[in-house]
């Protein structure tokens, strides 16, 4: 299994897809794979809109154009990425896609076995993005 280490912004937890600031050093060439869902916290719902690879600001760019991401963004659109080697993208995507079976599906999805990878939300609350409180 992959440890990956998915990006929260700073303070906030979780990214909020139309406040990211693209011109960030952070993401400067970053490649990886991304989680891209919708949700609210009033009902603890979460629904995965998107999964892929790439180069993280670009698709974000694309994202934050595509009227049908759009079409989800009335509960909210949250983002998340992990850095990885491009020799690890495909199988990481392709476990990402099996695993979270995403509303819009990669046209072409790479024909790899999956590489099992921690998801962002195991463990803490999905919409925070913080470790759950110990209890009393």
């Amino acid at each position: 299994m992959i440890n990956l280490d998915w990006f929260r912004c700073k303070e906030v937890g979780w990214c909020d897809l139309g406040k990211i600031n693209l011109k960030s050093e952070s993401l400067r060439d970053l490649e990886g794979v991304y989680v891209l869902w919708t949700g609210t916290t009033i009902d603890d719902t979460r629904r995965v809109i998107s999964v892929g690879q790439g180069v993280i600001t670009e698709l974000i760019k694309e994202m934050r154009n595509s009227i049908e991401i759009k079409a989800f963004s009335q509960t909210g659109l949250y983002i998340t990425w992990a850095e990885l080697p491009s020799y690890r993208l495909n199988s990481v995507e392709v476990f990402l896609d099996k695993e979270l079976k995403p509303v819009i599906k990669g046209e072409d999805l790479p024909s790899v076995s999956p590489k099992k990878g921690n998801l962002p939300w195991d463990g803490e609350d999905v919409f925070t993005g913080k470790p759950p409180e110990p209890p009393g």
